[in-house]
């Protein structure tokens, strides 16, 4: 089914800088917005544990109020309250060239009424059948999970309800085969058709004509690029076909053997430069499209491949929940745990078993197809898998899990879920906690699983809506565990996905040395930072520049930082640095110099009476100042507190912030409105963690 084209309004969102040469994926604290429910306390104890873990900026933490205390929110209550909210925050904040993922803490609703969209659709998607389907309506029913309604944000604001349908992601990670044949939409679509069918008739003039326009308008498209090579060769062009070969691979294009065999190439395969560049190609099967790290900055048409023609793609914000401590979801205590284990999974490269179960269930039946693809790949990379016939592995150490069974207990599997694992289960109701049927993905979360998902609503036993089993070859290849799940279904609108979004216990990355600015360091007038790589790193060839959590500039290359720091206010400021490595997957890595800037004198400080404070006290604080009339408390980003003057004591509510590891500043306004923050005050806010869900009251 063909999307509409976004409107003009929308632009500023939808585009985001798709237009640039320079791709950008993987995923770091810089690209996480925190969304938190300002009214639960969990909500607030959960976020702070994990912006410490994951060092995510203050200005990336949004905090929103009125969020309904319920599993399912209304589509009005979830547009107005919710992704509205945070659309908002994004622009304010000027943060739309850097998030990418959404990741929503406890407290918020995992299910949205989208009646009305389901009733647009099913008028669509009669009208394209041309008869009714009397199936379709319990297919694509009226329930979607928040985080899929959050992922396809484009369509929710354009007002498009083809974000239900059953090939909706084109991030999803296809046949290969199938992006071949329609990689556009539209007139694009057929003036590619014709550059096909150019290139097999003999008309090489015709299709590189056409495919060099495609290519300009589409500068990383890998299939556009490809088909750009096979028409040089049919003109006797062994280099431009190999110019063409080198652009496609670097825009993913990895299908060596495909490509040796192409009797369309059969003019300039054994050309020494031609075949030279073949032999350099990954020798991935001709299957699926290859891996990649996605990116909010991405409009993905079609044929799963960036498309950056207007009314060709449409991006995504990649989306997750942190946990659910509602009724049957986790206790707190179960998501601090497993949130712990995940980051310091990062990296790991766990050594385990990669189990899928296949049992006379149609919920490991319908999958089956996938299993022995992901077994290949995952054994070509070095890892064991195990295609068992029980429910669940026995006495194995797990590095990720793909079962389907409508309840299990984890306990009698006697297996160790390692630390990153994805271990998910296909089944009805798996993520739909307001019934008590069927076991729950909290669940496998329970016992150390870093990501689960499940769907909200009867799914019936359709693969689009769950992973796909490669979703586990994604992950092991390095990609984050967002990036893992949605280059895996096909059409998740129902799917809810529960985890840490940026976990990558697989991925290798590039390592950068700062020297220049020493952490703690006091700067004045002109600064200069070297960036280099460690001698263990591997290759990186683009970076981006971050002042106080906001990006201010994104470099091709890695090079020296040049900076004024006259221009900036006196007091505590942040530098850093990401460097991103030169794979498809886009690895990034950074990393952060806390420094102080004194040029005019200005100066705030900021004491806590006690460095541990429990929830239900009140946190000391004696603040001291020589600029500005008004001193605040902040707390990622939120102002806790507020004195008038320039020094005194004050008293902040401790359940303000809520429980766990948190930084709190002071901050004032110079003469010319710049902000002079305080160094950070690091707190404990105690309090015991639940080790139950909390129970809502029935809907009525």
């Amino acid at each position: 089914m063909r999307f509409r084209c976004a409107t003009a309004a929308l632009m500023f969102v939808i585009l985001l800088g798709a237009g640039s040469r320079t791709v950008m994926a993987g995923g770091g604290p810089e690209n996480v917005l925190l969304v938190v429910n300002a009214g639960d306390e969990s909500s607030r104890m959960v976020a702070n544990w994990y912006q410490r873990l994951r060092n995510i900026p203050d200005s990336n933490v949004v905090f929103l109020a009125d969020i309904p205390r319920a599993h399912l929110a209304s589509f009005e209550q979830a547009k107005s309250l919710i992704l509205m909210k945070i659309m908002e925050a994004v622009q304010e904040r000027k943060l739309d060239s850097q998030i990418d993922y959404i990741v929503y803490s406890t407290g918020f609703p995992t299910q949205v009424d989208i009646t009305e969209h389901s009733k647009k659709f099913m008028e669509l998607w009669t009208r394209e059948k041309g008869s009714e389907d009397t199936q379709a309506a319990m297919v694509f029913s009226t329930r979607a999970s928040l985080t899929s309604f959050t992922y396809f944000f484009a369509h929710i604001l354009n007002d498009d309800p083809t974000w239900l349908g059953p090939a909706s992601n084109n991030y999803f990670r296809k046949p290969v085969g199938m992006a071949m044949q329609q990689p556009f939409g539209g007139q694009v679509q057929e003036d590619y058709e014709k550059a096909v069918q150019a290139i097999r008739t003999g008309k090489a003039d015709e299709a590189i004509g056409l495919l060099e326009t495609l290519s300009r308008n589409n500068q990383v498209h890998m299939i556009v690029l490809y088909r750009l090579a096979q028409a040089h060769a049919i003109a006797y062009d062994a280099d431009a076909s190999a110019r063409a070969l080198v652009q496609a691979a670097r825009a993913g294009w990895c299908y060596r053997k495909f490509t040796e065999d192409d009797p369309l190439l059969k003019n300039v395969i054994d050309s020494p430069l031609f075949s030279g560049i073949v032999k350099q190609l990954p020798n991935e099967k001709y299957e699926f499209l290859p891996t990649v790290g996605g990116s909010a900055r991405y409009p993905w048409g079609p044929g799963g491949v960036i498309n950056s023609q207007p009314g060709q793609g449409l991006p995504y914000l990649m989306c997750t929940m942190l946990g659910t401590n509602w009724d049957r979801g986790n206790s707190e205590k179960e998501i601090i745990l497993y949130l712990n284990d995940s980051v310091k999974a990062d990296y790991s490269r766990p050594k385990g078993t990669f189990y899928f179960s296949l049992t006379a269930d149609i919920r490991t039946t319908v999958r089956q197809p996938g299993f022995q693809p992901a077994v290949d790949r995952l054994a070509a990379l070095g890892y064991k898998s195990e295609i068992g016939s029980g429910i669940l592995p026995h006495n194995a150490e797990i590095a990720g899990a793909s079962i389907g069974t409508p309840g299990f207990s984890w306990q009698t599997a006697a297996s160790n879920i390692l630390p990153g694992a994805i271990c998910e289960n296909f089944t009805s109701f798996g993520g739909d906690f307001t019934q008590a049927d069927q076991t729950k993905l909290s669940e496998l979360m329970k016992y150390g699983a870093a990501g689960s998902s499940g769907t909200v609503a009867e799914p019936f036993a359709l693969q689009f809506k769950f992973p796909d089993p490669m979703i586990h070859v994604h992950y092991v290849r390095g990609c984050s565990l967002a990036e893992s799940y949605y280059q895996s279904v096909a059409g998740p609108f129902q799917l809810l996905i529960v985890g840490d979004a940026i976990c990558q216990p697989w991925a290798k990355p590039p390592k950068p040395r700062l020297t220049g600015l020493e952490s703690n360091s006091t700067a004045k007038g002109q600064v200069t930072v070297q960036v280099t790589p460690e001698p263990d790193s591997v290759p990186f060839r683009s970076m981006e520049v971050f002042f106080d959590g906001k990006m201010v500039a994104r470099h091709t290359e890695p090079k020296d930082i040049h900076f004024d720091s006259t221009k900036m206010s006196d007091g505590y400021h942040e530098l850093r640095i990401v460097v991103i490595d030169s794979t498809p997957i886009q690895t990034r890595a950074g990393k952060t110099v806390p420094f102080k800037v004194d040029n005019s004198g200005q100066k705030i400080t900021l004491e806590a009476a006690s460095k541990s404070v429990p929830v239900e006290g009140y946190i000391e604080l004696t603040v001291a100042s020589n600029v500005g009339s008004q001193v605040e408390i902040v707390h990622a980003g939120e102002t806790v507190g507020r004195m008038d003057g320039h020094e005194g004591k004050l008293k902040i509510e401790a359940v303000r912030i809520g429980r766990g590891p948190v930084q709190i500043f002071a901050v004032t306004k110079d003469d010319g409105g710049r902000t002079v923050s305080s160094d950070p005050v690091e707190l404990e806010i105690t309090g015991d963690f639940s080790t139950e869900p909390v129970s809502l009251p029935t809907a009525k």
